[in-house]
Order: structure tokens, then C-alpha cells, then sequence
């Protein structure tokens, strides 16, 4: 069977799920870092995101200098890093994998101030960890319906997706409205 190797795979990341995590905010180095230190660092979390089946392309400063033109997070000051940045970083590469920037730009906001920023990061952090626990929780490939059970995964990550979409770009934005 083309797809045998799914149970396997599923037991694997769930022996994970309890092991994969984020780094909170304080976590992030207190000090402003140059553009070659966000990328080693950054690429470091990638690996270890690697481990739990969530491969991301290696982070360049070319991707860094594209989320700053985009508006996707604020810029440098004076070519350095801090705590903020990070956290950005951290939050696009991550949704970056499934969305695209322009719904990310309307999911999180440039402006908010460095204390509501870090309370934000780290709830995304929290509910990153949850959502990958819960995302495992009971899949089970029942009797070798490896294609039914990979289609049953794709509807259900695609509607989501349209969905954290539609909200994200405010599609619903004037539907509630009286005018």
C-alpha cells in the first residue's frame, strides 16, 4: 500500500506531542542582536522544529528584510534585533507555512505595545503546543483506509484554513452591519 507508513508516523509524532515547545518570551535574549545572530538563532528553533515533523525552510535574511518591507513587523533599530523582532520571527515562520503574509499581516498586529506583544507571543506559543497535542489526539488509520483518512485530514485543514482566512482578511467585516 502506497501510504503503509502513516500508523507508524502518527505513533511517532505522538510520542512528541508532549516534548514539542515553544520559547516564551523571556526565553528570547535580552540584548539586541545583529541580523547573522537572529539567523542562527531562528534557524536553531527551526531544527528543533524539525524533530516534530513541522519542517520549515531555512530562515535567510532575505525573509527577514521581505517581513520588514511587507509591514509584517516592525523594523530594525539600528540594524538590531530585540525581544520583539523575535517574536515576529517567530510567529510568521511559523504561519508562513500555511498562510500566506498578507493574512498573517491582518492576524497580528505591528503596533502594539512591547508588554502586549510579549503577553500575545506567548499565548501564541501556549496555543501552538495545544493545537499540536490536540491535532494528534485520536488519529488512527482504521483498517488501512489510509486515503480516506488522509482526505478526512486535508477537508479538515482546508476549511479551517479558509476560514482563519475569510476571518483574518475580514471578509465578515460589513455582513454584521446596519447601515
Amino acid at each position: 500500500m502506497k501510504h503503509d507508513y502513516i500508523p507508524k508516523a502518527i505513533e511517532e509524532l505522538s510520542k512528541g506531542s508532549g516534548k514539542y515547545r515553544f520559547p516564551r518570551w523571556d526565553e528570547f535574549p535580552n540584548v539586541d542582536l545583529y541580523m547573522d545572530q537572529v539567523i542562527e538563532l531562528m534557524n536553531r528553533y527551526r531544527v528543533e522544529f524539525e524533530a516534530f515533523g513541522l519542517g520549515a525552510p531555512e530562515i535567510t535574511p532575505a525573509m527577514i528584510n521581505n517581513y520588514v518591507k511587507a509591514r509584517v513587523m516592525p523594523r530594525p533599530v539600528k540594524k538590531r534585533y530585540s525581544r520583539l523582532h523575535l517574536a515576529y520571527i517567530m510567529v510568521i515562520c511559523t504561519l508562513k507555512n500555511t498562510f500566506s503574509l498578507s493574512a498573517i499581516k491582518a492576524a497580528i498586529p505591528t503596533d502594539a505595545p512591547v508588554e502586549e506583544a510579549a503577553r500575545l507571543y506567548d499565548i501564541f506559543a501556549e496555543t501552538q503546543e495545544a493545537a499540536y497535542s490536540r491535532a494528534l489526539e485520536g488519529l488512527s488509520v482504521d483498517g488501512g483506509e489510509t486515503y480516506m483518512f488522509l482526505l478526512r485530514l486535508l477537508s479538515n485543514v482546508n476549511m479551517r484554513k479558509t476560514l482563519a482566512e475569510n476571518l483574518a482578511g475580514g471578509a465578515y467585516a460589513d455582513k454584521g452591519r446596519d447601515d
